[in-house]
């Protein structure tokens, strides 16, 4: 019986210069002992005596803005989730209002704020305004937020029969041979 469940093993030859490298891969998938997302697969071959480097198919994680939606004060102030979706796409990546036609171009027209209030939105997110289509006045954002928290998350998420699968790969030590680092 196999160590794990759904796990296909490959290794793959690489020219780089004058040298010639082997690198091997595991490919995990959910019902497998050793998927636990990104660090169950990094962990086996970090762990292996006979690796250098480790890496996987889902890229370095990357932070996010997670605001905690307050529906009772959203409600009282007339603000929704989409309110609050919609500010904070407008102070950081803007807003396609229109297209420009250059000849066979079709340039976006983004309407976001000046470099200054971008700026100072992202050294204070609490003081984003956040405008209502119901209401005559904008709304701090901290008013309908409980908390804004930074997160990290795996932009790139492979899946694999529709669900996640991870490739992690490593390259072998000078002198070890594939089928070595493959047992």
């Amino acid at each position: 019986m196999p160590l794990f469940e759904c796990v296909s093993i490959r290794s793959v030859a690489l020219m780089t210069g004058s040298l010639k490298h082997a690198l091997v891969g595991l490919q995990l998938r959910p019902g497998n002992s050793a998927f636990s997302g990104r660090s169950g697969g990094l962990a086996i071959l970090e762990q292996s005596p006979y690796t250098l480097e480790s890496r996987s198919n889902w890229r370095q994680r990357v932070k996010k803005v997670v605001p905690e939606y307050d529906q009772a004060r959203g409600r009282w102030s007339g603000i929704s989730r989409g309110d609050v979706a919609r500010a904070s796409k407008r102070a950081f990546d803007g807003i396609t209002v229109g297209q420009f036609r250059q000849e066979d171009d079709l340039i976006p027209i983004v309407l976001r704020h000046q470099e200054s209030e971008r700026v100072q939105a992202a050294t204070n997110i609490d003081m984003l305004q956040v405008l209502s289509p119901f209401a005559i006045d904008a709304v701090p954002l901290a008013q309908v937020t409980k908390s804004v928290e930074v997160a990290w998350e795996d932009p790139v998420i492979w899946r694999w029969d529709r669900r996640r699968a991870i490739t992690v790969q490593a390259s072998p030590k000078i002198g070890v041979t594939t089928p070595t680092l493959r047992d």
